[in-house]
């Protein structure tokens, strides 16, 4: 049947008269409204007010907030990166060419609103004697070159009981190992956050927190992988951790008082992997990589100012977006089953910021590569598919060490927010040996401009 004019007309009529009488009716008055309005449009008219919701049947008091960015930057070399060059990890090895001359040795430009991000902070009426909070928060940032599509960053739940000092988590949120709820991350501008000096993680997670009246806080944490996953022979995904059947586990122990003024603190992180479900002779196969990572951190006030500080030791990193991971330490000749290693680094950073109108900082850190804990098989000739594939899976496996120096500086014009940043990073590249230990290596540094402009609502 075919829609003339008249079927047309009709339609929109109708739509015009339903609408009409909604916007009269005065018996079904809608949420939060002091005049006659059409729906939606109280409802983010509420939102920007910060005035409270009845959001379903419990009263529910919503915020929206977040910002929109706008970061031009250069390097001066050909780089690795994330989101359209965005999240700098690393500048590009040597690669000389014909003539001598080194291919990567040329710099790129580019500018993103990538980063630009929102959040909707949900405050709920007490439930078990708890006060109820609810986030959810994202933005345009994703893996690859073309990015058309919100990625979630944050989605969580929070019960915190005041009287005994507790509170419970449940959802996506910061990894322990980050120290974002302790206000210790670094206050860089770049994307990457310090990493893989300092490690950048969230993860699916259940966490409990308890602080006692002497200022001793304890955080447990059972979580699972969602992005950056481990690597393996599949390549990065979640089943490695999925098949262990457990999720891993994160304890941390810290002193101060609750508003993180000063902190003093150490964690522990533990995982279990299984790389494979079957060898290459149809063989089962459960041979498991059980992975350890320890912390120390602290954070002094004297304000303005504020310096942060973490070193780390991680075994098989590469989920944090730390260098590390796993390598084949042995093959059975008749079954094709295998053993693994740990690829260990070690990572330390500090971070002064000065929280002014104009807000000056700097970051600095240095990690290394301690490679495997025995020899390794680096690769092997798969003969059913007639290649030779790499045993080795890691983040930066051929990267023996990596420093950054980042000096900053924020100028406050609220609700605006101007920052320039140079970002200088010194990468040692080598080829990682049977040993388990990178030999020979080359360093090449990049230097990179950002400028940044913030508008928050």
């Amino acid at each position: 049947m075919k829609i003339n004019r008249i079927h047309c007309f009709i339609a929109l009529l109708s739509y015009v008269c339903i609408s009409s009488a909604e916007f009269f009716n005065t018996s079904t008055p809608h949420i939060i409204q002091t005049k006659q309005e059409f729906p939606w449009t109280g409802f983010f008219r509420s939102l920007y007010a910060r005035k409270e919701l009845s959001l379903g049947k419990f009263p529910i008091k919503a915020i929206i907030d977040g910002y929109v960015v706008h970061e031009p930057f250069w390097d001066s070399r050909q780089i690795r990166a994330e989101g359209n060059g965005l999240a700098l990890f690393t500048p590009r090895r040597k690669v000389i060419g014909t003539g001598g001359r080194d291919i990567n040795a040329v710099g790129c430009f580019s500018m993103s609103p990538l980063e630009t991000r929102m959040r909707v902070r949900l405050y709920g009426p007490t439930v078990l004697g708890a006060e109820t909070f609810g986030l959810i928060a994202a933005d345009f940032f994703d893996t690859g070159d073309l990015l058309t599509r919100m990625r979630n960053r944050l989605a969580y739940m929070k019960l915190t009981w005041k009287e005994e000092g507790a509170n419970l988590i449940l959802g996506q949120f910061y990894h322990p190992i980050r120290l974002a709820h302790l206000d210790l991350d670094p206050k860089v501008l770049s994307k990457n956050r310090g990493a893989p000096i300092h490690p950048d993680t969230r993860s699916p997670q259940v966490r409990f927190s308890k602080g006692w009246p002497n200022k001793l806080n304890l955080v447990m944490t059972a979580l699972t992988e969602l992005r950056p996953p481990s690597d393996g022979p599949l390549g990065p995904t979640t089943k490695y951790l999925r098949r262990s059947l457990m999720p891993a586990m994160n304890l941390q122990l810290w002193m101060g008082p609750m508003n993180t003024d000063y902190v003093f603190g150490v964690g522990f992180d533990i995982k279990r992997l299984i790389p494979r479900l079957v060898t290459d002779q149809c063989v089962r196969t459960r041979e498991p990589v059980n992975s350890v990572a320890f912390n120390v951190f602290s954070k002094i006030t004297a304000e303005p100012l504020s310096v942060r500080t973490q070193f780390a030791w991680v075994q098989n990193g590469a989920d944090y977006r730390m260098l590390g991971g796993y390598a084949v330490s042995s093959i059975d000749p008749l079954t094709d089953e295998q053993t693994y290693t740990n690829i260990s680094v070690l990572s330390y950073w500090v971070d002064f910021n000065l929280d002014k109108k104009i807000s000056p900082g700097l970051f600095g850190g240095i990690t290394k590569n301690l490679g495997a804990g025995e020899p390794i098989i680096p690769s092997c000739f798969n003969q059913s598919r007639g290649t030779t594939e790499s045993l080795v899976f890691a983040l930066g496996p051929d990267i023996k060490y990596m420093a950054k120096v980042s000096p900053r500086i924020r100028f406050h014009f609220k609700p605006i927010i101007l920052g320039a940043e140079l970002e200088w990073t010194r990468t040692g590249f080598g080829t990682l040996k049977p040993s388990g230990k990178i030999e020979d290596v080359e360093p090449v540094s990049n230097i990179r401009v950002l400028l940044a402009s913030y508008f928050f609502f």
